[in-house]
C-alpha cells in the first residue's frame, strides 16, 4: 500500500536540519528493516528554489500504523526539525507507478562531491532487467534510487544480495575497490561487470548507528577493526583509478579562498598533512557507522567506498563526526572517542586529531556545496583542535 509523508519545518530551524541531516539519511538508509520501502524522497524547498522547508515521502508499506512507526523515530521528528507531519494513504492514476517502472531524463547531475557530470539514465527496467536475466537474479524488494546510483534487493538463489548500478565514476571505483578486497572486511561482490556490483546483503536488523549510543567506544573499536582489515595488504595490484588525498581536498581549499576563518586553519592543517603523508594504503573514504553493516556471521563489514588512497588516519577522522552531531559533539566525547581510536588502531593521538580538524573542514565544504549549512562539522573542527592544544 502507498502512502505520502508530507512533513512541515519549524520555522528558522534550518540549523537543527543540517545538525541532524546524516543521522536522517542513515534512518532512511536502514527504512527496509522497519517495513517500509522508499519510494520517491526529497526536501520540500521555498520559492527560490534551493532553502529547504520540509519533507516529502512516497513510500510502500503494509499498513499505516508501520508508516506511523518508521516517522516516529526519524531524527528530524526526534529532534524537532519538522513542525508537522500529515500521512495520507495513496493511489497512483497517471504519470507514475512505481521507480522500476519510470523513464529517467538525461540531466545534469551533481556528485555527491561537486564534481560535475553528463547523466543520460535510460529506463529503471532495462537497466535492472539486463543484470535479473544475466546473473539469474530475482527480486526481493524495492529500488532504491539516489542520483549515483540504482539498487535491487535481490536474491541469487537462496542468498540475499544487493544489486547496485553505477552512474557515475566514483561509484564505479567503489565497486572495483569492493572486488579488491575480496570480502576481507568488506561486503563479498558476487558478480561484477564495469557498471554494477552483485554483493551479500545484510539482513540482520541491528544498526551501528543504533549500537553506538550505548556502547560508543565499543562502536568505535568495531570500525577501526573493520579498517584494519581494509587496509591490510593484498598480494595484488589494486584498482588503478583510485582518487589520491590531495584531489579529494580540493574543495576544502577553494572554500579556504572563499571564505576563510576556520576553513583557512583546517585547509593550513590539511596542507601541512598531505605533504608529510605515513602509512599510505588503499582508504575506504567514507567510513561512518552508517557504511558498516551486521552480516550476522560474518561478523561487522563495510559497503559503499569512495576507491581513494593516501595515509591511513584519514579514514578514522570520520568516526568522530558520527553517528550524528549531537552525539558526536558531546562534551568530552573528542578527547575520550581520541584516546579509543589512538590505541585500537596504533595511531599518534595528536596526528589523528589533525586529521580530524582537517576532515570536519572538508565535510564541511561539502555541506556548503550541498546547499546545507556546515555548522556540524565546523563544530567539530573547532573541538579537535581545541583537544590539539592541551
Amino acid at each position: 500500500m502507498l502512502f505520502v509523508i508530507h512533513a512541515i519545518d519549524k520555522i528558522g530551524g534550518m540549523p537543527t536540519r543540517a545538525k541532524f541531516y546524516r543521522a536522517h539519511r542513515t534512518h532512511l538508509d536502514h527504512a527496509t528493516a522497519e517495513g517500509v520501502h522508499i519510494l520517491v524522497a526529497g526536501p520540500l524547498v521555498a520559492d527560490d528554489g534551493e532553502t529547504p522547508i520540509g519533507s516529502l515521502f512516497i513510500v510502500e508499506a503494509k499498513d499505516r500504523t508501520t508508516v506511523e512507526a518508521f516517522c516516529r523515530v526519524d531524527p528530524y521528528r526526534i529532534n524537532s526539525v519538522w513542525e508537522s507531519v500529515e500521512i495520507h494513504a495513496f493511489v497512483s492514476r497517471r504519470g507514475w507507478a512505481a521507480p522500476i517502472r519510470r523513464a529517467c531524463e538525461c540531466r545534469q547531475s551533481r556528485t555527491a562531491h561537486s564534481r560535475s557530470g553528463r547523466q543520460c539514465v535510460v529506463k529503471l527496467a532495462t537497466m535492472f532487467d539486463d543484470y535479473l536475466k544475466r546473473w539469474e537474479l530475482m527480486p526481493d524488494g524495492e529500488p532504491i534510487i539516489t542520483r549515483s546510483s540504482r539498487l535491487l534487493p535481490v536474491r541469487s538463489g537462496d542468498l540475499p544480495a544487493m544489486l547496485k548500478i553505477a552512474l557515475i565514476d566514483e561509484e564505479r571505483i567503489g565497486g572495483l575497490l569492493m572486488k579488491w578486497w575480496g570480502g576481507h572486511g568488506a561486503a563479498r561482490v558476487m558478480a561484477h561487470d564495469e557498471n554494477a556490483i552483485l554483493i551479500e546483503r545484510a539482513e540482520e536488523s541491528t544498526s551501528l548507528a543504533d549500537f553506538a549510543r550505548n556502547r560508543d567506544d565499543d562502536a568505535s573499536r568495531v570500525i577501526c577493526a573493520v579498517l584494519a582489515q581494509l587496509h591490510a595488504p593484498r598480494g595484488h595490484q589494486p584498482p588503478s583509478a583510485l582518487i589520491d588525498l590531495t584531489e579529494w581536498f580540493e574543495p576544502l581549499r577553494a572554500a579556504a579562498e572563499a571564505r576563510g576563518g576556520l576553513f583557512s586553519s583546517a585547509a593550513s592543517t590539511a596542507s601541512e598533512l598531505l605533504q608529510t603523508p605515513q602509512d599510505i594504503v588503499v582508504l575506504h573514504g567514507d567510513m561512518h557507522h552508517g557504511n558498516v553493516l551486521n552480516f550476522g556471521q560474518r561478523g561487522w563489514l563495510a559497503i559503499d567506498p569512495k576507491g581513494l588512497i593516501g595515509e591511513r588516519y584519514f579514514d578514522f577522522a570520520n568516526i568522530f563526526c558520527n553517528p550524528d552531531d549531537a552525539m558526536a559533539t558531546m562534551p568530552g566525547r573528542v578527547s575520550r572517542q581520541a584516546r579509543v581510536i589512538a590505541e585500537a588502531a596504533h595511531l599518534e593521538r595528536n596526528r589523528l586529531l589533525a586529521w580530524v580538524v582537517a576532515w570536519a573542514g572538508l565535510s564541511a565544504a561539502f555541506l556548503i556545496d550541498d546547499g546545507l549549512p556546515p555548522n556540524g562539522a565546523l563544530a567539530m573542527a573547532e573541538l579537535a583542535t581545541a583537544e590539539l592544544s592541551l
